[in-house]
């Protein structure tokens, strides 16, 4: 089954907006492939601020069986320069979205992830370190920086 990035109903292009701001808010279904999905209409996007703000950020069996795959289908992001992902608690869905900016921005100068301030994780700076380590092998961009808060 071949999607090729189908969204149902509304189709659009927006070539101008140069940031993108997301908020998620109460018991709301979006996964990186919906993220992606947006973004691959929008080619001139700079920046991006998504706020997960406690939100479960996960995926279904849809995602697990087609869109994980058609993720590495979308074309670069070829001018955006700054990812700020709010709200971040390390979950593997949360990595997935990181890895999707990492690998396709290939013009990002910084990623900035701040983790969720009411989650204190006892294993954190384990956690952070092996999270680290699979960021820097998933960049595209050399010169691209990732900080976590």
């Amino acid at each position: 089954m071949n999607l090729k990035h189908n969204i149902r109903g509304l189709q659009f292009s927006c070539h101008n907006p140069k940031e993108f701001q997301l908020i998620l808010q109460g018991r709301i279904y979006s996964n990186t492939y919906d993220i992606a999905a947006f973004l691959d209409k929008c080619p001139s996007v700079e920046k991006v601020f998504i706020d997960l703000n406690e939100c479960s950020f996960q995926g279904s069996i849809y995602w697990e069986l087609h869109q994980k795959q058609e993720l590495e289908s979308f074309r670069f992001l070829c001018r955006l320069e700054f990812v700020k992902v709010k709200g971040f608690r390390f979950r593997q869905h949360e990595h997935e979205l990181v890895k999707f900016f990492l690998q396709k921005a290939i013009n990002l100068e910084t990623l900035a992830l701040v983790s969720s301030r009411n989650r204190l994780y006892p294993r954190f700076y384990s956690d952070y370190i092996d999270s680290y380590r699979k960021f820097i092998m998933w960049k595209t961009c050399p010169r691209a920086r990732v900080d976590v808060f």
